[in-house]
């Protein structure tokens, strides 16, 4: 019996280790899940970038864990800390200014638990917030333009390339800026993309790039680009022009400006197709000063020389006037004669041949007291041919004989014939016969002599015109005259 006991006993005792060990199991998975607080002190961390620093106001902040106690041993600083997002910082590059100021709110979930299980949490952070201040690294530099190729034939740069901005800010490395090339002053320079001239025959302007080292970039948000402005001028000439008329001016009428010499040459500078296209007509050379206008006067006047009038804006700007030979010119006043006054070409009056007319004398009537009531009649007129009116029988006449053109008819003899004062220069001499026949013989041509007209005329005699009787007068009645009556 006592052998049966000891092999129970035996048997029951691994039944009560083996529930020991199974309670102590029970235990620790009781006791690693209850969770605890833990206060730690870890740093604040952020991205630096390389052109710019960046400085806190504070480098340290408490984070408040709730993990598993047995978690506890395991937090620390080195796996446990602050880290700031790059996003919040920003991109250098992109900031406005080369220093400022930003201030950050501290929240849990940038608290880094590195390793760690995710039983471990981050509940709050003390300070809520703080203060960074930003130093952008940066470098003024001279930009400076390249060039490739050549204008067009004739045409040249017109000087320097001119660059807008001629400065420009650069951000890099403290490291990297210190490498970059400089000119003979010693400042910092960066070049531009070549800009390519040819074609160009005139100014132009355009937008070229910037050629930066690896790791420099442009401050304050700036695109790396130019603008570029590129002169181009034509080839300049000179040229000497000849035969410039000199001139001079004066005001009296009565004296008149001899110069030597007449003329001038102008020597001009300016762009070779303005220059080659003036010419003696577009320059004015006269004296630069007044003189004496007095007959006589000599003087030696310095010369000036300007554009003409009538030369466009484009040559007055681009061509310059370089010289003028002679530089003066000899004047002597010399006085005009006064010209008599030429009368104007008279034109010749043609001679008009006239015509004697006969006009028979009217026959009048004697009547008492009334030789006070008519004037006495007038002379025979001379009527030019030309204003005779023309008649059928004129047309005729080169085929009639010259004695019937001169004397178509006789008129029939009168008892009273026509006095011989109506025709002065055809009147009868003394010795002459009286009547018509005397009249008539006088003016009949005789044999083998032609007619001549009036004396000193030898044209053939004109026709006669048609006569023209005189009107005849109404005789005028008397008045009654009243006796005076007897006296008693």
């Amino acid at each position: 019996m006592a052998i049966r006991l000891r092999t129970d006993l035996t048997s029951n005792l691994w039944l009560v280790f083996a529930s020991v060990f199974i309670a102590f199991i029970i235990w620790l998975i009781a006791k690693e899940g209850h969770l605890v607080d833990h206060t730690l002190q870890v740093q604040i961390r952020f991205e630096r970038p390389a052109n710019a620093e960046i400085v806190s106001t504070a480098n340290e902040a408490t984070v408040h864990l709730r993990l598993p106690v047995s978690q506890t041993a395991r937090v620390n600083r080195s796996n446990c800390w602050i880290e700031i997002n790059p996003d919040l910082i920003g991109d250098p590059s992109e900031w406005r200014s080369p220093e400022f100021q930003k201030t950050v709110r501290l929240h849990p979930s940038m608290v880094v638990l590195d390793d760690l299980p995710p039983t471990v949490q981050a509940t709050s952070v003390e300070p809520a917030k703080v203060d960074l201040s930003f130093r952008l690294f940066t470098l003024e530099a001279l930009v400076r333009p390249q060039t490739t190729g050549q204008p067009l034939e004739g045409f040249r740069l017109a000087g320097e390339l001119r660059v807008e901005p001629e400065r420009v800010t650069l951000t890099a490395a403290p490291s990297l800026l210190q490498q970059l090339p400089r000119n003979e002053s010693g400042e910092a320079a960066v070049e531009t993309a070549p800009i390519d001239l040819s074609g160009h025959d005139e100014y132009f302007e355009t937008r070229a790039g910037l050629l930066l080292p690896d790791g420099v970039g442009m401050a304050l948000g700036l695109e790396a680009r130019v603008n570029v402005i590129v002169p181009i001028e034509e080839l300049t000439a000179e040229r000497t022009i000849a035969g410039v008329p000199i001139r001079v001016q004066t005001f009296s009428v009565a004296v008149q400006a001899r110069i030597e010499p007449k003329k001038a040459a102008v020597k001009i500078e300016g762009p070779r197709s303005l220059v080659l296209r003036l010419g003696p007509e577009d320059f004015s050379v006269t004296p630069k000063e007044a003189f004496n206008e007095e007959p006589g006067a000599v003087a030696d006047l310095a010369l000036d020389c300007q554009f003409h009038e009538s030369v466009g804006r484009r040559e007055r700007e681009s061509v310059r006037i370089a010289g003028l030979e002679p530089k003066s010119v000899h004047v002597e006043m010399v006085s005009l004669a006064t010209p008599a006054p030429t009368p104007p070409p008279s034109t010749p009056t043609p001679k008009v041949p006239l015509l004697l007319t006969p006009v028979p004398s009217p026959t009048s009537t004697p009547m008492a007291g009334a030789s006070g009531l008519f004037p006495p009649l007038l002379p025979p007129r001379l009527t030019p041919l030309a204003l005779e009116q023309p008649s059928t029988s004129t047309l005729f006449e080169p085929l009639r004989p010259l004695s019937e053109r001169l004397f178509p008819s006789r008129p029939a003899a009168t008892s009273t014939p026509p006095p011989l004062g109506r025709f002065p220069s055809l009147s009868a001499p003394p010795d002459s016969g009286s009547g018509p026949e005397a009249n008539t013989d006088r003016l009949t041509p005789r044999p083998g002599r032609s007619f001549q007209g009036f004396a000193g005329d030898s044209r053939p005699a004109p026709l006669p015109s048609p006569t023209v009787s005189a009107p005849t007068r109404r005789p005028v009645e008397e008045p009654p005259v009243a006796e005076p009556a007897e006296s008693p």
